[in-house]
């Protein structure tokens, strides 16, 4: 019993990690397109190195956010239904 309760106590902390984990990579991901190493970031480099696209700069950012904002919902989703509620 003891387990079990711990480990559903755990899962918060442990989804928690996971949402986090999730946004910095899409972060670095976004940022590894300055070295060529392409992904979501590609559009915003190319709209700065065109002597400021500010279209495409914008268009790689919003991307980039609302990539990142939606998986932060899902995660923060996620959490809310693992947390144990008093009874």
């Amino acid at each position: 019993m003891l387990v079990a309760n711990s480990s559903a106590l755990g899962a918060t902390d442990f989804l928690a990690g996971l949402r986090i984990a999730a946004v910095v990579a899409i972060a670095i991901a976004t940022i590894g397109a300055k070295f060529g190493a392409g992904g979501l970031g590609t559009l915003l480099f190319e709209g700065i190195a065109q002597a400021g696209r500010v279209d495409k700069i914008w268009a790689g950012a919003i991307a980039v956010a609302l990539l990142a904002l939606t998986l932060n919902a899902l995660f923060l989703a996620l959490e809310k239904m693992a947390t144990p509620t008093k009874k």
